[in-house]
């Protein structure tokens, strides 16, 4: 498969403007085969926002954005903070990034004792930035 993944961005501005200079957005199907390969199940700690102000900000983003072909607007319930990656869920280890069914309650124990203390934290959301198949609004905290 030919890489036609764009080049490298250091800023937004730069990247706006290989894209509203015809750089196109790489398809879901190319980018899923990219990340996966050939892997079913990315697991990964999210931390869900549909209910909250933050969603309202995200929906008003997307509406701003809605006339640009190639956006697949996430829907309210999906919208989410990703926290950190766990790995790809297969039968057999092969990869570093790969956890089978036994280390998915290993793991989700860790993370329920290592967060029970954890008290919740302000954060700021945006700017917008991209990645070569997606647009995404970063997170800070304070």
């Amino acid at each position: 498969m030919p890489d036609d993944r764009p080049p490298f961005f250091t800023t937004f501005d730069e990247a706006w403007h290989w894209f509203t200079s015809g750089g196109a957005l790489t398809s879901m199907e190319i980018w899923r085969e990219r990340l996966t390969a050939g892997r079913a199940q990315l697991l990964s700690f999210q931390a869900p926002i549909g209910g909250t102000p933050i969603a309202d900000a995200v929906e008003d983003l997307q509406d701003e954005l809605s006339d640009i072909a190639g956006l697949a607007m996430f829907e309210r319930e999906m919208l989410h903070i990703s926290i950190r990656g766990v790995g790809f869920q297969v039968i057999t280890k092969k990869r570093p990034d790969d956890v089978t069914r036994e280390d998915v309650g290993r793991i989700t124990n860790r993370a329920s004792t290592q967060l029970r203390d954890t008290k919740a934290a302000p954060i700021e959301v945006g700017p917008l930035n991209v990645f070569h198949d997606a647009l995404i609004l970063e997170v800070h905290d304070a």
